[in-house]
């Protein structure tokens, strides 16, 4: 999706890995730019129509001469992403993101001084067609680092539509535990916000252990990328988790010890953004060009998609603990691998030791 502007799922990778907008001097006065009249910003997702912007946007003055004026104006006339939000009748709003460049917003993009600016607009609809829309409001704010970054993408995702949440894309993750609309306030949306801000679709399995043998049959028939246990809230379940586990070389556990909801969040969060790979401080790319054949390099997952996983090329682990060629069960893995390296692996073994899954390829 990077770049295009017209993704409604995303992930805090994908973001940070999106084309940059780069910041330039308003040539409108101050104002808002003449270029976002009757704008029309479009979503790749059925059933949400577009959003348009009427021929006066003087409204938009405000937020693009304020604080982080540059940065809104960019994001406006060229956002990377956009998502609907929930709206009462008659309104529509929508967020706008994108990672930023330029003189006032830190390092450049890849570094932790990464800036992205979010702007959130409200839109009243005519009440005829002849009548142009009217925007209520607009804001922009701009996050710099990974873990600011993280937490506004999750407020976005807590905001959108439940059908861009429930949208197509990314990748899948089940959650094992009890029922968190009984237990919580509003919990499976925060899960859901979380998992979305790391690229995942969550679906909840209530009250696991209880329903041990529906357990069994969901990670069965169709595993998930993702498994995520609530383990103080999930017993039972291990025989079936450890099933999954042996039955699929690319699927993650992901095992939340804390017994409160608030600090189990907090474990998500944090074991979520590992799988993710964004900021990953312990993998150190190497380039060593193309392969040659019968060489053998070593990769790791810093991201991922519904289509392929994201490798970066890294110094063997030295565990010497590699399984037996596994291509046909680890497909992402194999087409990571081969367009990071630019040639299809013969072979593909996992290290059962290493913390995050390391891959080596022979070619």
């Amino acid at each position: 999706m990077s770049g295009s502007g017209s993704g409604v799922r995303f992930s805090l990778y994908e973001l940070l890995g999106a084309t940059p907008v780069r910041l330039v001097e308003s040539t409108d006065g101050g104002g808002a730019p003449r270029r976002l009249a009757s704008k029309e910003y479009r979503f790749a997702l059925r059933g949400v129509s577009s959003v348009r912007l009427p021929k006066d946007v003087s409204a938009l003055s405000d937020v693009a001469g304020g604080v982080n004026g540059a940065a809104a104006s960019a994001v406006l006339e060229d956002p990377r992403f956009r998502v609907p939000l929930r709206a009462e009748f008659g309104l529509r709003r929508l967020a706008l993101l994108s990672p930023v460049v330029g003189a006032d917003t830190g390092a450049a993009v890849g570094s932790s001084d990464v800036s992205v600016c979010v702007v959130r607009m409200s839109v009243r609809s005519p009440e005829r067609p002849h009548l142009a829309p009217t925007i209520m409001s607009c804001s922009a704010e701009v996050f710099r680092g990974v873990e600011a970054i993280a937490e506004a993408i999750e407020a976005v995702w807590a905001e959108a539509d439940p059908r861009a949440v429930r949208s197509p894309g990314g990748l899948s993750a089940v959650w094992l535990g009890g029922d968190l609309n009984r237990d919580t306030d509003g919990g499976k949306g925060r899960v859901s916000a979380i998992c979305a801000t790391y690229g995942l679709s969550v679906e909840f399995v209530d009250d696991a252990s209880r329903h041990v043998r529906n357990v069994n049959e969901r990670l069965a028939g169709s595993p998930p990328d993702v498994v995520i246990v609530w383990s103080g809230h999930a017993q039972g379940v291990e025989p079936a988790v450890t099933g999954f586990e042996r039955a699929t070389v690319e699927g993650d556990v992901v095992r939340l010890d804390e017994f409160e909801f608030e600090d189990a969040l907090v474990e998500l969060r944090w074991q979520l953004q590992e799988l993710d790979g964004a900021g990953d401080a312990d993998v150190v790319a190497v380039d060593a060009g193309m392969p040659s054949s019968g060489d053998e390099r070593c990769y790791i997952k810093i991201g991922g998609s519904g289509v392929g996983d994201v490798m970066v090329e890294v110094p063997d682990c030295g565990h010497g603990q590699w399984a037996s060629d596994c291509r046909r069960k680890a497909p992402r893995a194999c087409k990571g691998v081969t367009v990071s390296a630019g040639v299809q692996p013969v072979a593909l073994f996992r290290c059962s030791k290493c913390r995050k899954h390391r891959w080596r390829a022979r070619f």
